[in-house]
C-alpha cells in the first residue's frame, strides 16, 4: 500500500520502501514474513 502511493505520493517513500525491500536493509527479515503475520491476524 505504502509503494503504490496509498498514504501519499509514491515517489515520497520510494527509499523507504527501497531500504527495507533491499536485503541490507531488512536485517531481521522482517518484511518477508509480514503478509504471513497478518493473514494470521
Amino acid at each position: 500500500m505504502v509503494r503504490d502511493g496509498y498514504f501519499g505520493h509514491k515517489d515520497y517513500f520510494k527509499s523507504l520502501c527501497d531500504s527495507v525491500d533491499d536485503i541490507g536493509g531488512d536485517f531481521y527479515l522482517l518484511g518477508y514474513d509480514f503478509m504471513s503475520y497478518l493473514e494470521a491476524q
